[in-house]
Order: structure tokens, then sequence, then C-alpha cells
């Protein structure tokens, strides 16, 4: 995960009391954070805001409060269609990529068996707000379970290795 958090969790006492979470970014880019409480009664956050390389959020509680860092990341981009089954007597699959993100992405396709399938291209860009196809082939075999991850992160425009 690109976020990292610490403390990871907090726990107020009875009378109240402040945390400060430090919330660290370990990608060279910024980074959007949302901070949520189960409790907005008795919890106020501040600090919000867009992520550079280090943010304080101050968390204010009460009355044993118990805080969990619990920070998901946004999603960027889909992959169309999502999951497929592919014959154990071979065949191809175009799937689409498709960037949900205001900036360049770039990706790398890993494979749980690569001497059954070829993938094209294993890794590259999407442009902001597009789509590229991926192609999966899979030669002849027995049948069994395959993985496929597709691993994508946000690129400046003049970056050129994947």
């Amino acid at each position: 995960m690109a976020l990292n958090i610490q403390p990871s969790t907090g726990i107020f006492p009875a009378a109240g009391g402040e945390i400060i979470f430090q919330i660290h970014s370990l990608a060279d880019i910024r980074l959007a954070f949302k901070v949520k409480s189960s409790d907005n009664d008795r919890c106020e956050i501040l600090g919000q805001r867009p992520l550079s390389s280090a943010t304080g959020v101050r968390i204010f509680g009460g009355q044993a409060t118990a805080i969990t860092a619990n920070l998901a990341p946004r999603r960027i981009a889909n992959i169309e269609p999502p999951t497929r089954i592919f014959p154990a007597a071979g065949g191809e699959i175009i799937f689409q990529i498709h960037s949900l993100a205001d900036t360049r992405l770039a990706f790398k396709v890993k494979s749980s068996d690569n001497d059954h399938y070829r993938v094209r291209p294993v890794y590259g860009f999407v442009a902001a707000k597009q789509q590229q196809s991926l192609q999966i082939l899979r030669l002849e075999g027995s049948p069994k379970e395959d993985k496929f991850v597709v691993q994508w992160a946000e690129v400046p425009d003049e970056e050129t290795d994947p």
C-alpha cells in the first residue's frame, strides 16, 4: 500500500483526549485520503487534505472511544471484464484497463502460470481517463485455477519506464 499510518489504532481515555495519527506517503506522487469516524457525535477529525509526504491527522474524542486507522486507497483503474474462465483447450480473451485517474497510469500484469498463458502487453501506460486493451492467450493444457494480478500506479507524463 502507498500509505503508512502510525499509530494504527488508538483508544481515548474516558475523560476524552486527543490522538495524532501520522500518515506517510510511500509514493512519489500526491495521494488523496479520507478519514472516517463511526461516532461523529464524539469525534472530531481535523487535517483531511491531499497527502504529499507526511500529514498529521488530529482526532478529538471522548468517553473511551476506540479509533482504528483504516485507510483505503481510492480506485484509479478498473479491469473489464473483472473475471473470465478460459477453456482448457485454450483461447484468447481481450480485457480493457480503464483509467479513472486524472493522471497517466503505469501497469504490469502478473500471472500464476507463465507456461500456459501469453499476455500482451505485460506492462505499459494508460493515459488519463483512457483505456488500454490487454490480450491474454491461454495455451492448451489441463484445467486448473490460475490467477492474474494487474498492478498499477499513477506516474508523471515524463515517465518512460513502466
